[in-house]
């Protein structure tokens, strides 16, 4: 079609040819960059939608194990549960057997369990597909187990180099307590769907976790739920 323009225009003898043909390449040029620009939006438009369809994929895929991993929450609850009562059982123990604020070296230190690892495994990888919102109760339960684990293996130190104080039998006490009442306040958030993580403890689950453990002793618990009150509000602080 440009050519036919070409030999038309140069069939006019007032017209320079060089000025025509100059004209024809310009005309040419043009329309090739446009060409060229669609090209580039048209790809463009492919790869962001490669993109977005990438990003809603991996929503889905992490939508699907946090699902997963809120569902099977319940099971590992309750080995949680069962791990602070044990330890919170035992301390309680040894507290009532102190003499003048300190645990008599003729008392025997039981066997604590070892901190159960698939469920802190399947509660590690809940934190990860969390919300911002939602870890610091979750890392908090978390932390707490580990925190305790390594206080008792410290015990069983501290009881064959030098003496037990009372003190620090209560603040073991009060981080069983504490992590009973923490994953006892999570059940709702397994089962159903439509439930919160709660932003802090509740009387009620700190209570419920020295029942279970038998603390009956008033002074005792007494101390206990206040260091599990100030622990708690430091967390919260850090939010």
């Amino acid at each position: 079609m440009i050519g036919d323009a070409i030999s038309a225009v140069g069939s006019l003898g007032w017209i320079d040819t060089t000025l025509v043909t100059g004209l024809a390449a310009v005309t040419a040029a043009a329309l090739s960059i446009r060409a060229v620009k669609d090209q580039i939006k048209a790809s463009d438009s492919a790869v962001q939608r490669q993109i977005e369809h990438g990003v809603l994929v991996e929503k889905n895929r992490r939508d699907a194990k946090r699902a997963a991993a809120r569902a099977t929450l319940p099971i590992y609850l309750s080995v949680i549960c069962d791990y602070a009562e044990t330890n919170g059982r035992s301390l309680y123990g040894l507290v009532r057997q102190c003499i003048d604020w300190t645990l008599p070296r003729n008392v025997s230190l039981p066997e604590f369990p070892e901190i159960p690892f698939e469920a802190a495994t399947a509660l590690r990888e809940l934190v990860e597909l969390s919300d911002v919102s939602e870890r610091v109760f979750l890392g908090s339960l978390l932390g707490e187990m580990q925190v305790q684990s390594s206080r008792l293996r410290g015990l069983t130190r501290d009881r064959s180099s030098g003496t037990v104080v009372q003190h620090n039998l209560e603040s073991y006490l009060a981080d069983s307590v504490e992590i009973y009442a923490r994953a006892s306040e999570l059940f709702d958030f397994g089962r159903d769907p439509n439930a919160k993580i709660p932003d802090g403890l509740s009387e009620n689950a700190i209570g419920t976790g020295l029942h279970v453990m038998g603390v009956w002793d008033d002074e005792i618990s007494t101390r206990v739920r206040r260091q599990i009150v100030r622990s708690s509000a430091h967390k919260r602080g850090q939010q």
